[in-house]
């Protein structure tokens, strides 16, 4: 069936054919030729191009991110083994009172349970509350996972309640 089809076909073909001059065939390659080659380029060569060209576009981002994914992994790396050689600082009540002391902060209470502390700090500065928490998460690894704080008529005064949780050891992950 398919070849009595193809045949048909073919033979339908030879007989158009046949009937065009040479001028007419001539005409017809060349249109035939021209319309192949249009349909090549809009298939294969033409996406081909825009594809390089956004690739070319898009490559120093990717060679900048990649840059600066291998320097935060070396520095990752030179953070842990820096953390296992050297003792680990162990925030307690005290520690984080003396570094609030030293910014200047009166706290009303540091309580410690487990791998979290709260501090209670009543008409603190804000800006003070802020370099505190800066300060003390990277010396002790202390992040904060919880913080309500209640301005006051003054500028940056506050009242602050501040949780914060051990980003190091083995009870940090939940």
């Amino acid at each position: 069936m398919k070849a009595t089809v193809l045949t048909a076909a073919r033979d339908a073909l030879m007989a158009f054919w046949a009937e065009r001059d040479a001028r007419e065939r001539k005409i017809l390659m060349v249109g035939g030729t021209a319309l192949l080659a249009i349909l090549l380029y809009m298939i294969l060569i033409g996406p081909a191009l825009t594809g390089r060209a956004k690739l070319n576009k898009s490559l120093p981002t990717l060679r900048q991110q990649s840059a600066e994914m291998q320097m935060l992994a070396r520095q990752a790396t030179s953070l842990r083994s820096t953390e296992s050689d050297s003792l680990a600082v162990e925030a307690s009540d005290e520690t984080i009172g003396n570094s609030l002391v030293r910014r200047g902060l009166k706290p009303r209470s540091v309580t410690q349970t487990g791998n979290q502390i709260r501090v209670q700090l009543p008409d603190s500065s804000f800006s003070a509350i802020s370099a505190w928490l800066a300060e003390i998460q990277q010396e002790s690894g202390l992040a904060v996972t919880e913080i309500q704080v209640d301005a006051q008529k003054t500028i940056d005064i506050v009242n602050a309640n501040i949780t914060l949780r051990s980003l190091r050891g083995p009870d940090t992950q939940e």
